[in-house]
């Protein structure tokens, strides 16, 4: 008998903590995804978080940072970083061409 009720006592406490657990896994990732494709001649180089990352001539990349993450190029006149792409909200899940965004 006391098997019988240490057995139910075990199932019903993990029962309590999967169901406790459960609200936490359905919590939205602040992630933003977007796309960018590279419709240009010549490598793109950009740099998230101070890391270099290069993306060869007609390939796409698919981007996934937090919010109000910077992506940065270096500006060909000043030689200086300068921001590209600020990733929000409203841009989450759309796609975009260099060649657009370096205008």
């Amino acid at each position: 008998m006391k098997t019988i009720y240490l057995s139910l006592f075990l199932f019903f406490a993990c029962s309590t903590v999967t169901s406790i657990a459960s609200p936490a896994a359905m919590i939205q990732s602040t992630e933003i995804q977007c796309k960018l494709l590279n419709d240009t001649k010549v490598t793109f180089v950009y740099y998230v978080n101070g890391t270099k990352y290069e993306m060869l001539p007609s390939a796409a990349k698919g981007l996934s940072y937090p919010v109000n993450t910077i992506v940065k190029i270096i500006d060909p006149k000043t030689k200086k970083e300068k921001e590209f792409l600020k990733l929000t909200t409203a841009i989450n899940g759309k796609t975009f061409m260099v060649s657009a965004l370096k205008k």
